[in-house]
């Protein structure tokens, strides 16, 4: 059981360590540019990094754990092991989040260095950086089972992101609505959240308390409350959950799933109509979220 496992572990470092080294040279090469021309952008590039990290990142390595399996074609393998399908999605899930704070972790620590030999202008206060780091790796993971979560058991690694990235679209706006409706002076407040606001918000990622972070160490916001930690811990604990349950529809056909093919017609006349009715199964749902996008 415990080779299994190890051998599992391995596999994963194998999937992950490329894009892990891609991710970490985009995550880094813009502020390690600024860091010999202009230590003062290099900061803001730091800074915007870990706003931006989580949305791409999260939909990235998101994707990977929902539909890498059938991907690279160890679906058939894995659903063959003698272990329970719920700890293979626990591995595939801990491999993944692991992998994706990774380039956070050496963003931190290149700031951390970029701090103490630069000017005092430009370096970052240390205690603010790593809440910056804390929330950031937060919001990420939370993407990242967002994504698994929603997208698990898609054939191509593309569904998985734009649906994921959709349903957090969906609760961005349900979150900016109930915060603008709930205020008495139309708008966005934190002293004015009602209990309704502070619930949606709560169930998608922490932006709020990474934005709060934002201004002058002297404008310290008071953290948050007890209540929207309790809400984001229940969040993210549930969507893991979810995950894990759903595991095996990424491993298993979908002759299994006692549901038919709808993806395919039964009987193709031709190559060329098979090949065209391919395209459209794999073009739909990108020309679809798009549509939606611009209307």
């Amino acid at each position: 059981m415990l080779s299994v496992l190890h051998r599992l572990i391995w596999k994963e470092f194998h999937e992950l360590k490329w894009s892990v080294v891609a991710t970490s040279a985009i995550a880094l090469t813009v502020p390690l540019c600024y860091s010999v021309r202009d230590p003062g952008m290099a900061v803001f590039a730091i800074t915007f990094t870990f706003f931006v990290y989580p949305v791409l990142a999260g939909a990235f390595f998101g994707a990977h754990a929902a539909a890498g399996e059938r991907v690279h074609r160890v679906a058939p393998l894995l659903a063959a092991l003698p272990i329970r399908t719920p700890v293979l999605g626990c591995i595939k899930l801990v491999a993944t989040l692991v992998a994706t704070l990774l380039p956070l972790l050496l963003l931190v620590l290149l700031a951390a260095l970029l701090s103490r030999f630069g000017s005092e202008s430009d370096r970052l206060d240390p205690l603010r950086l790593w809440i910056w780091y804390g929330f950031s790796s937060l919001i990420t993971a939370h993407m990242v089972i967002i994504v698994a979560a929603v997208g698990a058991g898609c054939s191509t690694e593309v569904l998985p992101a734009t649906t994921g990235l959709a349903a957090v679209a969906i609760w961005a706006f349900a979150a900016v609505f109930t915060a603008v409706f709930t205020n008495s002076d139309g708008h966005i407040s934190s002293e004015s959240y009602s209990v309704a606001a502070e619930t949606v918000r709560g169930i998608g990622p922490p932006y709020d308390m990474l934005l709060a972070m934002g201004g002058d160490p002297s404008d310290m916001p008071r953290p948050p409350s007890g209540r929207r930690v309790l809400l984001s811990a229940i969040s993210l604990l549930g969507l893991a959950a979810l995950f894990v349950s759903r595991y095996h529809v990424a491993i298993q056909s979908r002759a299994e799933w006692g549901l038919p093919n709808w993806r395919r017609p039964q009987r193709a006349p031709t190559v060329q109509g098979s090949l065209l009715w391919k395209d459209l199964c794999e073009i739909a749902p990108i020309s679809l979220l798009v549509l939606g996008i611009v209307v």
